[in-house]
């Protein structure tokens, strides 16, 4: 066997030692160092994401985070560049993919760091207007309304894309995929529900990269990466990586991966 790469080992696992006993940034650099003995190391980009990760937050004064920093994103980049960033990370700290002890409060983070972000970004232009990375055609309007697959009510768009709706009659959330199809699932891709304050309706989530937020009746029946906050009444029948943060009245019967705050 290499030298080089016994070596990379070695250092590897003593950043796992420093990283138990609380010093992140001597993780770091023993990390660091088994970078420069062995840059292909499996697994070791993770190690030092994950580590990295940890020494930008101070628990004792989580107020004072600095959420980008999580990220290691400026705060000048859009959100659709943030939101790819979180998903780089979200898959290098999973901690079934990440063995480094560091990974599952490193994957808590992300998440929270995303969740702050999103917040703070996601209903203005501030995150969308100084990107240069991201910039598409751009499409016709959006339609304004259109018909519930349940009632035929018409029925309001809830975001600007014109893609999600609300049927008050039917108390349900549902979802206009690409193709102009009416779905009364949440699925097929990146999908984003924020409700401010309790909503009386019923989302049913089968597909991933969804996040919901301030919803009353949440049912997960599959998919990944799903992200929950202040959702009441959470029954998760599947699904894997799923998040939740403040949610209330959770009923769990069979999803896998599940973290909370």
């Amino acid at each position: 066997m290499d030298t080089n790469l016994i070596e990379a080992k070695k250092a590897l696992a003593k950043a796992e030692i420093k990283f138990n006993a609380g010093d992140a940034l001597g993780a770091i650099q023993l990390a660091l160092k088994a970078k420069r003995l062995f840059p292909n190391l499996h697994g070791l980009a993770a190690h030092l994401e994950s580590y990295r990760i940890h020494s930008t937050f101070d628990p004792k004064s989580p107020n004072r985070t600095d959420w980008y920093a999580i990220l290691n994103v400026k705060r000048s980049f859009g959100l659709e560049t943030i939101r790819k960033r979180f998903k780089e990370l979200r898959a290098l700290t999973h901690p079934d993919k990440n063995s480094s002890s560091a990974a599952e409060g490193a994957f808590k983070l992300v998440y929270k760091a995303w969740e702050t972000i999103y917040k703070e970004l996601g209903n203005s232009s501030t995150g969308n207007n100084n990107d240069e990375e991201e910039e598409e055609p751009k499409s016709s309007a959006a339609p304004e309304k259109t018909k519930c697959p349940d009632c035929c009510r018409q029925c309001v768009y809830i975001d600007s894309l014109g893609t999600v709706f609300e049927c008050k009659r039917c108390k349900l959330i549902a979802m206009r995929s690409g193709r102009e199809e009416i779905m009364m699932v949440i699925r097929d891709g990146f999908a984003t529900i924020d409700v401010n304050g309790e909503l009386n309706t019923n989302i049913n989530v089968h597909g991933g990269d969804t996040t919901v937020n301030g919803v009353k009746g949440v049912h997960v029946y599959g998919g990944e990466s799903i992200l929950l906050t202040r959702c009441k009444g959470v029954e998760l029948k599947g699904g894997d990586s799923i998040h939740m943060s403040n949610c209330t009245q959770i009923n769990i019967n069979g999803s896998g991966n599940i973290s909370y705050e």
